[in-house]
């Protein structure tokens, strides 16, 4: 008892260091500020901090999560939970370095309460935009026909919709070209929170901005994955605000719609008693998001790391070396196997759990320095952008898209979704110069 109370007390005590690193992070944006540096913190805050402060103090352990830990839990808690700690002092304290050479604090601001402007080719882009999003959407629905959302809505069982969902996110490729749907899906965000953003500052193209909020809700929730889509909703109420030059905060009204949001979201997926459906938001948000970090301090120790071998096959085919499954998935295989027949794939988890995975100790160093740096770029190059419909779309994008912080290393260290973001810029580019040349002929 002596040596978790001691435990306990340094990892309250230094946990008080991201008090002193929000303090920074206000000087940015305000207090309870909606901007992207204070959403990523929040974001931390609730899904691997909090998660870490229960598991730590013994409040998790009546948690399905927690239990394959049972038997040698304190060295794992307490590593882990460092881990936790470290990965965003680390995270954040670089984040703002970076954000602070390459921008700095009063630019930052400035950009946040500017007002959107928009010009005519932007207008005509956009259109061409939501016409291939149309063209897109179409095939994804009936390529993956009946969807996870279709089942949901006809009270198929939990258990045909988790099916069904490995069918058409992990296995996509066996029944559609995932490069078309991956291009589709980042436009469903790009479109749809542009015409938000047009919206915002003009009052025009109403019935545009509603479609493609329509297509980019069925796009996302189709899936069957709940997450995403309540991070889209917030994405949206952030673009809105940041286009009109508004820095949204943090209140009680906001929370209250976010809870509603996710509790409408399992009545309709997962379970229809009120009961079951808190324990299981209460074990996804403040266990299930963090735990990895734990499985893995605890498999990986003792197996040892596995280097580039679960990265893209780019990198196994650079190094000639044979691929093995991520650590998300052998974690699950190994702790939870009853999941894998109820139709779960992997336990993804805080990035530093597959930072350690992969490269052990060094891993676990580093890899708060290579994200930090990594998104302190991005909102530099970002936040240098003439603010346009398209550039707070791209805002509110990578706001809400902290997915790879929550669930992956390998995804900054190289991810296919960087070339279907460079595909889309490309597009947009492309189209940015015919509605610019069709603009000056017709003038």
């Amino acid at each position: 008892m002596v040596t978790l109370f001691m435990e306990i007390i340094l990892f309250i005590s230094l946990s008080l260091f991201l008090i002193l690193v929000y303090r920074v992070i206000a000087n940015f944006s305000g207090v309870l500020a909606l901007d992207f540096i204070s959403f990523w913190f929040y974001t931390y805050i609730v899904f691997a901090f909090l998660g870490s402060l229960i598991i730590i103090t013994g409040f998790g352990d009546d948690s399905y999560f927690v239990q394959p830990l049972s038997a040698h839990a304190r060295n794992v808690f307490f590593g882990g939970s460092l881990m936790v700690l470290y990965a965003g002092l680390g995270t954040f304290s670089i984040f703002l370095l970076v954000l602070s050479l390459f921008l700095g604090k009063h630019r930052y601001k400035e950009k946040l309460i500017e007002k959107c402007t928009s010009e005519s080719y932007d207008k005509i882009t956009l259109a061409m935009l939501f016409i291939i999003l149309m063209l897109v959407f179409f095939y994804y629905l009936i390529s993956t026909f009946p969807s996870p959302l279709y089942l949901g809505l006809i009270n198929a069982s939990s258990e045909d919709i988790a099916l069904r969902r490995i069918e058409v996110t992990k296995n996509l490729s066996n029944i559609a070209n995932t490069y078309i749907i991956s291009i589709g899906m980042l436009m469903s965000y790009i479109v749809s929170y542009a015409y938000l953003a047009l919206f915002s500052i003009h009052k025009k193209y109403p019935i545009r901005t509603f479609l493609s909020v329509l297509i980019a809700s069925i796009f996302i929730l189709s899936t069957g994955e709940k997450g995403p889509f309540l991070f889209y909703i917030l994405g949206a109420l952030i673009c809105c605000s940041y286009a009109q030059g508004k820095i949204r905060r943090v209140s009680i009204k906001l929370i209250a719609i976010t809870l509603f949001f996710l509790f409408l979201i399992y009545f309709i997926f997962v379970s229809s008693e009120l009961s079951m459906i808190t324990a299981l938001i209460f074990d996804r948000i403040f266990i299930a998001q963090v735990i990895s970090v734990y499985l893995s301090f605890d498999f990986y120790s003792n197996l040892g790391d596995i280097g580039f071998a679960s990265l893209s096959n780019v990198f196994t085919k650079l190094y000639d070396s044979k691929s093995v499954m991520p650590a998300s998935e052998e974690l699950m295989s190994v702790y939870y196997p009853e999941m894998l027949k109820l139709g779960g794939w992997n336990v993804n988890g805080l990035f530093i759990s597959e930072a350690w995975a992969n490269f052990g100790v060094l891993g676990a160093i580093i890899s708060p320095v290579i994200v930090g740096i990594e998104n302190g770029i991005l909102l530099s190059i970002l936040m240098k952008i003439k603010k346009s419909p398209m550039q707070c779309a791209f805002y509110a994008y990578f706001t809400v898209k902290c997915v790879y912080f929550l669930t992956s290393f390998n995804a900054y260290l190289y991810h296919s979704d960087w070339i279907v973001c460079l595909l889309v810029l490309v597009l947009i580019c492309f189209l940015n110069a015919i509605g610019k040349h069709f603009i000056l002929k017709y003038k």
